[in-house]
Protein backbone atom coordinates (compact mmCIF):
# COMPACT_ATOMS: atom_id res chain seq x y z
CA UNK A 1 0.00 0.00 0.00
CA UNK A 2 3.07 1.73 0.87
CA UNK A 3 3.89 3.11 -3.26
CA UNK A 4 -0.39 3.64 -4.30
CA UNK A 5 -0.60 6.49 -1.33
CA UNK A 6 1.93 8.36 -3.07
CA UNK A 7 0.85 7.19 -6.39
CA UNK A 8 -2.62 8.33 -5.97
CA UNK A 9 -1.97 11.73 -4.05
CA UNK A 10 -0.03 12.79 -6.99
CA UNK A 11 -2.33 11.20 -9.46
CA UNK A 12 -5.14 13.43 -7.93
CA UNK A 13 -3.42 16.51 -6.85
CA UNK A 14 -4.43 15.83 -3.46
CA UNK A 15 -2.29 17.52 -0.38
CA UNK A 16 -1.91 14.00 1.79
CA UNK A 17 -3.81 11.26 1.59
CA UNK A 18 -3.67 8.07 4.35
CA UNK A 19 -4.73 4.64 5.29
CA UNK A 20 -5.18 2.49 8.69
CA UNK A 21 -5.12 -0.83 8.24
CA UNK A 22 -5.27 -4.00 10.96
CA UNK A 23 -1.77 -6.30 10.03
CA UNK A 24 -0.81 -9.50 11.29
CA UNK A 25 2.45 -11.22 11.36
CA UNK A 26 3.19 -14.64 10.51
CA UNK A 27 5.84 -14.25 14.57
CA UNK A 28 3.44 -15.37 17.63
CA UNK A 29 4.85 -15.43 20.83
CA UNK A 30 4.54 -13.73 23.70
CA UNK A 31 6.93 -10.57 23.14
CA UNK A 32 5.63 -9.64 19.68
CA UNK A 33 1.97 -8.86 18.49
CA UNK A 34 0.88 -10.54 15.65
CA UNK A 35 -1.90 -8.35 15.10
CA UNK A 36 -2.07 -4.55 15.08
CA UNK A 37 -3.18 -1.54 13.15
CA UNK A 38 -0.73 0.08 10.93
CA UNK A 39 -1.61 3.70 9.89
CA UNK A 40 0.50 5.05 7.24
CA UNK A 41 -0.14 8.61 5.12
CA UNK A 42 1.97 10.38 2.18
CA UNK A 43 1.95 14.10 2.62
CA UNK A 44 2.91 16.62 0.08
CA UNK A 45 5.02 19.06 1.79
CA UNK A 46 8.70 18.99 3.61
CA UNK A 47 9.92 16.59 6.50
CA UNK A 48 9.99 19.88 8.66
CA UNK A 49 6.25 20.39 7.94
CA UNK A 50 5.46 16.55 8.26
CA UNK A 51 6.65 16.23 11.76
CA UNK A 52 4.21 18.54 13.70
CA UNK A 53 0.99 16.83 11.69
CA UNK A 54 2.42 13.36 13.30
CA UNK A 55 2.70 14.73 16.35
CA UNK A 56 -0.59 16.13 16.52
CA UNK A 57 -1.89 12.63 15.30
CA UNK A 58 0.10 11.21 18.38
CA UNK A 59 -1.54 13.87 20.79
CA UNK A 60 -5.32 12.73 19.25
CA UNK A 61 -5.18 9.01 19.30
CA UNK A 62 -3.61 9.05 23.14
CA UNK A 63 -6.21 11.11 23.91
CA UNK A 64 -8.97 9.33 22.77
CA UNK A 65 -7.42 6.13 23.82
CA UNK A 66 -7.84 7.42 28.12
CA UNK A 67 -11.25 9.20 27.00
CA UNK A 68 -13.07 5.94 25.85
CA UNK A 69 -10.42 2.76 27.16
CA UNK A 70 -9.42 4.45 30.23
CA UNK A 71 -10.44 1.95 32.37
CA UNK A 72 -9.52 -1.37 30.31
CA UNK A 73 -5.79 0.18 29.95
CA UNK A 74 -5.42 0.98 33.90
CA UNK A 75 -6.70 -2.63 34.51
CA UNK A 76 -4.55 -4.03 31.52
CA UNK A 77 -1.47 -1.86 32.42
CA UNK A 78 -1.94 -0.86 36.31
CA UNK A 79 -1.47 2.74 35.41
CA UNK A 80 -2.15 5.35 33.37
CA UNK A 81 0.45 8.18 34.24
CA UNK A 82 2.78 7.69 31.31
CA UNK A 83 -0.49 8.82 28.77
CA UNK A 84 -1.12 11.57 31.10
CA UNK A 85 2.74 12.93 32.03
CA UNK A 86 2.66 12.72 27.74
CA UNK A 87 -0.34 14.89 26.87
CA UNK A 88 0.73 17.11 29.93
CA UNK A 89 4.32 17.72 28.30
CA UNK A 90 2.87 18.21 25.17
CA UNK A 91 0.48 21.17 26.57
CA UNK A 92 3.48 23.13 27.55
CA UNK A 93 4.73 25.29 25.22
CA UNK A 94 8.14 25.10 26.46
CA UNK A 95 8.78 21.50 26.18
CA UNK A 96 7.90 19.81 23.08
CA UNK A 97 8.53 16.43 21.24
CA UNK A 98 12.33 15.09 21.70
CA UNK A 99 13.82 15.30 17.90
CA UNK A 100 16.73 13.71 16.51
CA UNK A 101 19.23 16.24 14.36
CA UNK A 102 21.04 14.83 11.19
CA UNK A 103 23.21 16.43 9.07
CA UNK A 104 22.17 17.89 5.68
CA UNK A 105 22.05 15.04 3.14
CA UNK A 106 24.77 14.81 1.02
CA UNK A 107 24.57 16.20 -2.91
CA UNK A 108 24.43 12.38 -4.12
CA UNK A 109 21.08 11.72 -1.92
CA UNK A 110 19.33 14.85 -2.98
Amino acid sequence: MQFALGYIRIEDGLDGVYYISTLLSGDSNAMYLNQFYHVECELASDFGKGIPVAEQYLVSVISALLRDQRDTIEASVGTIEHLTAFLSSTNDTIRKFPALRSKKPSASLR
